[in-house]
């Protein structure tokens, strides 16, 4: 391997810290919006089954009352 300046080197180090800094910025944005989406995910899924819970009853109440 050839011996590089000092300028050289320390740029390519900046660089792979820039890099390697920005790279796990991108990465923590993505864990953070895909912890958001699995949290709206169950808010969806807890809304539904609420609806399913409620509907249930209401056809049970309808039934019993209709009966």
């Amino acid at each position: 391997m050839l011996p590089l300046p000092i300028g050289v080197v320390a740029t390519t180090t900046v660089d792979i810290v820039i890099e390697v800094t920005t790279a796990v910025a991108i990465m923590a944005v993505i864990m953070a919006a895909m912890v958001v989406a699995a949290e709206v995910i169950m808010v969806v899924v807890v809304v539904t089954v609420a609806a399913a819970d409620i509907t249930a009853v209401a056809v049970t109440a309808n039934m019993t009352l209709g009966n």
